[in-house]
């Protein structure tokens, strides 16, 4: 119904990020692992465990992806509970706090990315379109060459 993440670091320096799912009861299962690919590097490779059976194969480089899998896994929107476990109580250090916030901070998240890649495909129509102006105006350019170079 909702899962966690846990912060550590593991003996060779390296940060690793654990998510546990969930169920109703509050038993916790582990999901995904991700390790840093090198020491303090910050660039994580996501996996689900092989011992977890459920949900398609994972293996991403950002959290967006681990999120958007869990919320698939979890028939959620994207915003379920997530609890950071790492020692310190400070929310940027790793205490408790929630995760994308609630259903219509994400639906104006949403929102605003839909309404973004809208305003990108509208640009890219406009460069498009200019882009074949520019080449039918060229195109004339030359044709108008050669008229006046066969008239002379």
């Amino acid at each position: 119904t909702s899962f966690l993440s846990e912060k550590s670091q593991g003996p060779d320096g390296r940060r690793v990020v654990r998510f546990f799912v969930l169920d109703r009861q509050g038993h916790q299962t582990l999901a995904v692992l991700g390790v840093e690919r090198d020491t303090r590097d910050g660039h994580y490779l996501y996996r689900r465990v092989e011992d977890f059976p459920h949900g398609p194969p994972l293996q991403c480089g950002n959290l967006a992806g681990v999120h958007a899998w869990l919320a698939g896994l979890l028939g959620t929107d994207g915003a379920p509970l997530v609890q950071h476990r790492a020692g310190g109580a400070n929310p940027k250090k790793g205490g408790a706090h929630r995760a994308g916030g609630d259903s219509s901070q994400w639906r104006r998240l949403k929102q605003k990315h839909e309404e973004f890649s809208r305003l990108l495909h509208d640009l890219a129509q406009q460069n498009a379109a200019e882009e074949a102006r520019r080449g039918a105006d060229v195109k004339q350019a030359r044709i108008l060459a050669r008229e006046q170079a066969l008239r002379a």
